[in-house]
This record gives C-alpha cells, structure tokens and sequence, in this order.
C-alpha cells in the first residue's frame, strides 16, 4: 500500500464553542501529494477552509475550484472525495448537527448531499468577516480566526432544544435507541420528530442513528481484533456480522478486514476517538 504523503491532526475547540464545535480537524500535505481522499458520512456538519485549489467529486461532477471556504452538511446519498495533486491546506471545524441553522439560518436539508462555497458565506457573513484569514496563517492560527467567526454568528443563536435533547439522547446511546421511544421521552409524536429532525438536522432519524452506530463501532478498528469488532456491531444496533460488513463496504468501500489490514490513515484520524456528546 502506498504511504500517504498527507499528515492529520485534531485540536479542541475554544471552551465556549464546546457546545457548538466538536473538534477541529487539520490535513496538510507538500508539493509531492497524490491522492485521493475520501469523505464519508459522520453525523456531523463542517464549515472548512483550504489554502489552495482542489478538485473533488460531488453530484455525480468533478468539481475543480479555488474556493477557500465551505459550509457542509450530512451525507445521504453522495459519496463525495477530494483528489489530491500537490500542496493540501485543510483546517476544518466539526459543527454539531444544528449549527448550521444556529450560525448561518441554513436547515440541515438544505446543505444535505451538497454544500455551501465562497460567494454563499460571503453573502450571510460578509466579505470583510470572513477574509480575515491570510495566507501565511499556520494551521492553529486559521483555526482560531475560524472560530473566532463562529463566536460572533453565535451571539444569539436560535435554538432548537427539543432536538438538542434529541441528540443528546441518540449520542448517549451510541445511536442505538428507537424513535417511539425518543419521541416518548421528548414528549413529541413520532411523526412530528421524524419531520423536525429531517428538516433541521438534514436526514432521517433512522439514516442518523445508524451513522452514529457505525462510528461508535469504527471506535476499535484500529485496535485489528475481528471478534471484537463484530461483537460491537451487534451491541451498537447491526442485526448481525453480514449486516454490518455489507454497511461497512458500502459507507467505506472495502470490507473491514481488507480495512484493518490495508488502513486508511485519514478516514483513522477522523472516524476514530468519536466521542458523541454535547457538553
């Protein structure tokens, strides 16, 4: 297997965006870089910013753009990829679900299987906001203006609390828990949940909760016990060892013993060390 050229790292977010920013995601790579990277559903949205022109793959297109900033949703039925030739400057902010609504006013479904470029997030937060980002920034200091502007679009956010306890309770569960009963506990009819979430968190509840269990699972992938591994499938929600292979293969495009035998450095640093939960 060729060795990736691409390096990965993940820093925390500033305290008071905890409840806003998951994490903060880095990937950088030289003058050498040849690749292709993939992006995969993780439950959660990002707002990132790249240093240099990339091409990548969405809708079916091949997309080449020198756009800096993005604004991204859930994943349904995409299965988007950067490819990669030359220098990569990647520093992404990992938003929970509702925060593209909180910041920018966007629903979920809206960014679901697409995404918002550039000339867009000038539009909502303004050309002079967003441009404070330089070209000789390192990696934390992008990082720091990005959150910086997520401070300021977060002043009064509007909020959604009955589906902030929603997630609340679907990441407490490692995904796995039935919607009659969330819609018990929320004191809300099953139907209206399904229809609140849909629209503002951008997928189903059923399509979100088996994203989240397959994360919770990938959680010991890199550790390479087999038995281990279906032993959490079946715990997290997978009815049974093909199942979760077949949804492994589909959301990865390889079995998960081709993965542990040939892993992926970036889909590693960024399905890994999932902890799903709102502080």
């Amino acid at each position: 297997m060729k060795r990736s050229n691409l390096q990965h790292s993940i820093l925390q977010p500033r305290n008071e965006l905890k409840q806003y920013v998951r994490r903060i995601l880095i990937t950088h790579g030289d003058d050498n870089t040849d690749e292709i990277m993939p992006i995969v559903p993780t439950g959660f949205a990002y707002l990132t910013y790249s240093r240099y022109p990339v091409m990548f793959s969405y809708n079916e297109r091949n997309i080449s753009t020198d756009d800096k900033y993005y604004l991204v949703g859930q994943l349904e039925h995409e299965k988007p990829a950067f490819s990669i030739k030359g220098k990569f400057f990647h520093v992404g902010l990992e938003l929970y679900p509702l925060v593209p609504f909180y910041a920018f006013g966007i629903t979920g479904e809206k960014l679901t299987d697409t995404g918002l470029i550039s000339n867009p997030l000038y539009e909502l937060v303004g050309r002079d906001t967003i441009d404070r980002v330089e070209k000789q920034d390192s990696a934390e200091i992008v990082a720091e203006k990005l959150q910086l502007i997520l401070v300021e679009l977060l002043r009064k956010p509007p909020r959604q609390f009955l589906l902030e306890k929603c997630l609340e309770e679907i990441y407490a569960s490692r995904g796995n828990i039935p919607v009659n009963e969330l819609a018990e506990r929320l004191d809300i009819s099953e139907r209206s949940l399904r229809r609140q979430f849909k629209e503002y968190v951008g997928i189903g509840i059923k399509k979100y909760e088996k994203t989240i269990q397959f994360n919770s699972v990938f959680e010991t992938i890199s550790n390479g016990n087999h038995e281990e591994i279906y032993r959490m499938a079946l715990e997290h929600g997978f009815y049974d060892h093909a199942h979760f292979i077949n949804f492994f293969t589909e959301l990865l495009g390889t079995s998960p013993q081709k993965f542990i035998n040939n892993p992926d450095d970036f889909l590693l640093t960024y399905l890994s060390n999932a902890k799903q939960k709102i502080e």
